[in-house]
């Protein structure tokens, strides 16, 4: 298969696995990122896509929006498991729906314990480096870091405006707002 279909067939999945957690406040917004926001931090799940054949995996992980951190860490658990599609319907569909499943089994029961800024600095189960908790604990402070914010904003495809100075959130849809 050549790689200009496996990518187009890659992000044709990942759109498909998106609009089956849309219901839940994650949003599509790059070719390989799905994300849920909250207020100062974002649930995110990064498909890669292998260069050694048709082949996804799946990375979960946290991003505080105040961090000043230049690339967004895979700081949770991944699978490389279903992954694996072709090029006719029926096995882009089996590819999907496996993925749709272990977003399910592993991701969604991970996020539910990660899903308040309380939970990410208490929690054993948190990816947060002491940085990123800083990061949040000024964030809530309201000392937020403008650079920091829009840098983290424009690395998952969220979009932003600015407001008297501030740097806020554009209304995405009613499900994806920051105030889960």
């Amino acid at each position: 298969m050549e790689k200009k279909e496996e990518r187009r067939l890659a992000r044709k999945i990942v759109r498909a696995v998106a609009k089956e957690f849309q219901a839940i406040g994650f949003l599509h917004t790059k070719p390989t990122f799905i994300v849920r926001p909250f207020k100062g931090f974002v649930q995110f799940m990064h498909f890669h896509n292998y260069s050694f054949g048709p082949d996804l995996r799946v990375h979960f992980g946290i991003r505080v929006l105040n961090d000043p951190f230049i690339a967004v860490a895979l700081n949770g658990p991944s699978s490389d498991e279903g992954g694996r599609y072709w090029p006719d319907e029926e096995h882009t569909m089996i590819c999907t729906s496996r993925l749709v499943e272990l977003v399910r089994r592993e991701g969604l029961p991970w996020f539910s314990v990660l899903s308040s800024a309380e939970m990410l600095l208490t929690s054993l189960e948190t990816p947060l480096r002491e940085s990123d908790r800083t990061a949040l604990l000024e964030d809530m402070d309201g000392r937020r870091n403008e650079a920091s914010w829009q840098n983290s904003m424009r690395l998952l495809g969220l979009p932003h405006e600015r407001s008297n100075g501030a740097l806020e959130p554009t209304a995405v849809s009613s499900v994806g707002s920051f105030e889960h």
